[in-house]
């Protein structure tokens, strides 16, 4: 199997990767990372200077002053209301036996439910980060912070996102935005992760570093929030578009489903459900086709972990369809789970703007990433040779930095965005003659 990917603005990255395509369940994670040790050795240096210093890790190339609705700067320390529970009350309890809590990176296995956003408007990308905390038990998510499992005396992390489609190591510190102070309780101004854990509210400040601001992380589309934080191509498809096709539809996400793909779908602005909530991302988590009292049901499975209401149309929780046998067989008690709901094909595509499909894959790919100078001008001059000895499948990607990047941690390594495309022609071996466009 191959994975190309042509990277940063103009001066795109290539990376090819072949290997046998194994079932996403099994045990290997994701990409590996060639330039990760020479990154994870800057990290260890960071982490050493702390300890001699005796002074937590200082983010120079991040420094904001408060803004917006933030009032100051924090360390996990210095919050005094996390999650309903107070660190200081916990102190205090300690002393009948009870034991303060502790922040801790990771606590168990990455949910869904840990991800909570705060007065930043990036749910686009924080419901993609929840989306991806529920595939595949987090392991995705693990891995964006490599050679970290616990909560740093250093305050210093290490967060492996993909840039431009070139994997990059964003250092960062651990104060985060807050709000509060003085009389009142210190709590977190924007993404909080549950259960004491610091992971989701990392990542967020990583993307933030990359863009320039926080700021700059409002407003946008799943496809770039997985496409950074997995690697991998992502494809949008619009309800909205012409031409489009309810029946093509249903055949991609049935194909999807099936190659083990990370999917999810966003409900427009207006959305016209007022139990939906308006441009948010939700998980779509299997689709079927069931068979109920002599019809069969194209339907799909949904999943908002933060959802203040219930799904009251065609299959809800207490539609007449259900039988006692479609429960046990789409595990669907009756009184149904928290978040979870299942919605028929056509009013899916009535109540969501758009679906993304995030084409994931596991360590049995392999992939190289190679920049690509595409200059101006009509003419295209950039060409890639692939060799191939089998039949195999392969993916293909020509990516620029992200525009909100631009302004960011990288934005002298990119050059003006191109308008790119890419053709496929195949060449034959010398002495077999003719050239065919694929």
């Amino acid at each position: 199997d191959v994975a190309a990917a042509a990277v940063t603005g103009a001066a795109p990255l290539c990376q090819v990767a072949r290997g046998a395509a194994a079932p996403l369940d099994g045990a290997a994670g994701p990409m590996p990372w060639p330039d990760g040790d020479e990154v994870l050795e800057q990290l260890r240096a960071v982490e050493q200077c702390c300890r001699a210093d005796g002074r937590p890790f200082d983010d120079v190339g991040f420094q904001l002053g408060p803004r917006g609705r933030t009032s100051r700067w924090c360390r996990p320390g210095e919050i005094t209301l996390h999650d309903g529970h107070t660190p200081v009350m916990g102190a205090l309890w300690s002393l009948v036996g009870t034991p303060s809590f502790e922040w801790e990176l990771f606590r168990g296995v990455p949910s869904a439910d840990d991800v909570k956003q705060g007065g930043l408007g990036d749910c686009w990308f924080l419901s993609s980060l929840a989306a991806l905390a529920e595939f595949r038990g987090g392991r995705f998510v693990r891995v964006l912070f490599p050679g970290q499992q616990c909560a740093s005396p250093a305050g210093a992390y290490l967060v492996r996102l993909c840039l431009g489609g070139r994997w990059r190591g964003v250092l960062i510190d651990d104060r985060l935005p807050c709000v509060g102070g003085g009389m009142y309780h210190t709590t977190l101004a924007y993404c909080a992760t549950g259960r004491h854990q610091l992971w989701a509210s990392l990542i967020e400040k990583a993307y933030a570093k990359a863009c320039g601001s926080y700021e700059r992380l409002i407003g946008g589309e799943a496809s770039e929030a997985l496409s950074v934080l997995t690697g991998w191509p992502c494809t949008l498809i619009a309800f909205s578009r012409g031409g489009f096709d309810a029946g093509i539809l249903w055949a991609t996400l049935i194909s999807s489903r099936t190659a083990g793909f990370l999917m999810t779908c966003s409900t427009p602005p207006n959305v016209r459900a007022k139990v939906l909530e308006p441009s948010h991302v939700y998980s779509l988590v299997d689709v079927c086709e069931v068979t109920s009292k002599g019809q069969v049901h194209k339907l799909l499975k949904i999943r908002n972990p933060h959802a203040r209401q219930r799904w009251d149309g065609a299959w809800s929780d207490t539609c007449p369809n259900w039988t006692p046998e479609l429960r046990r067989q789409l595990a669907f008690p009756a009184n149904g789970v928290p978040g979870v709901f299942f919605m028929r094909v056509e009013d899916f595509v009535q109540h969501f703007a758009h679906c993304t499909i995030c084409r994931i894959r596991d360590g049995s790919w392999e992939e190289a990433r190679e920049d690509l100078y595409i200059p101006g001008g009509d003419v295209a001059c950039a060409a890639i040779t692939l060799e191939v000895f089998e039949t195999t499948e392969c993916s293909l990607s020509l990516v620029q930095l992200e525009q909100r990047a631009r302004h960011g941690a990288y934005s002298d390594q990119a050059e003006p965005s191109a308008n790119m495309g890419l053709i496929l022609v195949r060449v034959e071996p010398p002495g077999q003659a003719g050239r065919h466009g694929g």
